[in-house]
């Protein structure tokens, strides 16, 4: 958890100073792609979860928490049960269960996620450079 953590802030602190340096345009080029790839892991959470009666797949997806100081994006499953419980982290984390479905998600993307943005990045520096 603490090495996910440090690479969400080394992200945002990364993506603040492309902002200092080359403007707006090539900070969203970056979060446009982490958008997308939570898109992609929310897909693919959605495959890997285990399904009962769908609530929980159905309760998860990609919420923007973003703030004019930092990007975030989140890929959350939010199911409850009739008593008010939210079993999505008992399903993902629990020995018992065996299940997990958001971590193996991530896992699977995250390499191809952050080569997307770096991509756009470098992209967009480079039309700025032109102008």
């Amino acid at each position: 958890m603490a090495k996910r953590r440090k690479g969400i802030i080394k992200t945002n602190k990364f993506l603040a100073s492309i902002a200092e340096r080359f403007g707006e345009s090539v900070k969203n080029a970056g979060i446009e792609q982490l958008r997308k790839g939570a898109e992609t892991i929310a897909r693919t959470a959605k495959e890997l979860c285990p399904t009962k009666t769908g609530t929980l797949k159905n309760s998860i997806r990609v919420v923007d928490r973003s703030t004019k100081k930092k990007s975030k994006i989140q890929v959350i499953a939010d199911a409850t049960n009739d008593k008010g419980v939210c079993y999505a982290r008992i399903v993902e984390f629990s020995p018992k269960m065996g299940k997990p479905f958001l971590l193996p998600a991530r896992d699977e993307h995250a390499d191809e996620i952050r080569g997307n943005a770096l991509d756009a990045i470098r992209d967009a520096i480079q039309r700025e450079c032109k102008k």
